[in-house]
């Protein structure tokens, strides 16, 4: 019989029928691995770009704050609320110096271009782990896709398509060749690749939902409208710092200026970390 008139069996109808189920599952997934690759990159430039722009008049009033708490807490040494107020505001103005110096030592960040995008969705949707054979096929893809991670995020090109070529070019390790081996291979790797879009969305809708997300948007927002809202807090801040300076300095006993309470102040959450 001919391979134009040959009648498929149901097991092979079905085996057809699953590779279709991860075909479409592999582009979703290609997609929100995408979506969330950049959505990190992006609120990652955003977080360098805010601490570099306020995060040193953050460093010094919070080191003021401190200061502040400390003396206060000296002055009334059995007060066990003003040493537990001292040791928070020193572990805050430790946390400001941390993300400020990191920020600092940090490259400028690379913004992904469309075929920077293009290339990471083609390669996450053939190399993703969730598309493994057997442990050994896992832990090759689990290394690639890390690799894959890291080279989006650094802009890197030839990188990617190295690790395109070397995946095309890996003999795959196959098993069972029978229609039943296979069918029960690809129900395993549709339920993993189900199991992998439901978390991928969940951290999307996560970081949409973060603080640090809300903050961009807002400042996106304001200057979008033409005006500057981190020189606009930067220059409150600064009017924070001399009030916290007189407030130091009355204190200890140098000057007799009353103390305004100072003002609300915006922060990001830290960096949120990539486990990719």
């Amino acid at each position: 019989m001919s391979a134009l008139t040959r009648v498929h069996t149901p097991e092979e109808r079905e085996l057809a029928r699953k590779q279709a189920d991860i075909d479409r599952l592999s582009a979703q997934l290609a997609d929100r691995e995408l979506e969330l690759a950049t959505l990190r990159a992006e609120l990652t430039a955003f977080q360098i770009r805010y601490l570099r722009a306020v995060g040193p008049c953050y460093r010094e009033l919070d080191d003021l704050e401190a200061r502040l708490a400390e003396l206060r807490a000296r002055q009334a040494p059995h007060d066990p609320a003003a040493r537990r107020q001292a040791e928070e505001a020193r572990a805050r103005a430790e946390d400001s110096r941390e993300q400020v110096e990191e920020a600092a030592r940090e490259p400028e960040p690379v913004i992904p271009t469309a075929e920077l995008k293009a290339l990471y969705r083609k390669a996450a949707a053939r190399i993703h782990p969730d598309r493994a054979d057997n442990d050994a096929d896992r832990d090759y893809r689990n290394e690639a896709m890390a690799a894959l991670n890291a080279a989006y995020r650094d802009g890197d090109l030839a990188q990617i398509e190295a690790l395109l070529h070397d995946y095309e070019r890996r003999p795959e390790a196959i098993t069972g060749e029978d229609v039943g081996a296979k069918l029960i291979r690809l129900i395993r790797q549709i339920a993993q690749l189900e199991q992998r879009l439901a978390a991928t969305e969940d951290e999307i809708a996560t970081l949409r939902a973060s603080e640090l997300h809300q903050l961009q948007q807002q400042i996106q927002a304001e200057e979008a409208q033409g005006r500057d809202p981190l020189g606009q807090l930067a220059a409150q801040l600064q009017r924070q710092i001399e009030t916290a300076r007189r407030a130091l300095a009355q204190l200890t006993g140098t000057e007799t200026t009353p103390v305004r309470p100072a003002a609300a102040r915006r922060r990001p959450a830290r960096r949120p970390r990539s486990d990719l």
